[in-house]
């Protein structure tokens, strides 16, 4: 296979698992708001903010398609997301076959978007594509936002997402 196209699909498969763990926890978040009624509209808005993240990542499509280039990526573990997406998916089945309560939810929340945090793929990953840095620069902002409005519930104190 040619280098350029070995590299593009290696660079399509990271994008395409990143957004599949994203849209993941978006229907996590989503189970969630119907599982703790007191906290649907936080659930709700984590999740609808999970959805776009994934469809920014998707949108990545489009860059790679007109050349751009990801710097880095090779160095990213992608393991890392499998494993948690693997996580994500058995916190949905456990959220068919038990009761789930406020804290639990919030604690595997804070565990997801530490992990995200922790990949450090938006910090390994660069782009000679403006909007990459754009995205890139929002998604890590936006997992940070969310871990510190889980870690303020998570404490008792009222933050919004």
């Amino acid at each position: 296979m040619d280098p350029k196209q070995t590299v593009f699909l290696a660079q399509t498969e990271i994008i395409d698992a990143l957004a599949a763990c994203e849209n993941n926890i978006s229907l996590l978040y989503h189970e969630f708001s119907q599982l703790v009624p007191e906290m649907r509209d936080f659930w709700n808005c984590m999740s609808h903010a999970e959805k776009i993240h994934a469809t920014m990542l998707l949108s990545m499509h489009k860059l790679l398609d007109s050349g751009y280039i990801l710097f880095g990526i090779g160095r990213f573990n992608q393991n890392l997301i499998r494993e948690l997406d693997s996580y994500v998916c058995q916190e949905l089945r456990n959220c068919e076959e038990k009761a789930i309560f406020s804290k639990y939810a919030l604690s595997v929340a804070i565990k997801i978007e530490s992990s995200l945090i922790d990949s450090h793929f938006y910090e390994i990953t660069t782009s000679d594509a403006p909007q990459f840095i754009i995205v890139a620069n929002h998604m890590r902002n936006e997992s940070a936002s969310h871990l510190h409005a889980l870690q303020a519930k998570m404490s008792g104190n009222t933050h919004k997402v």
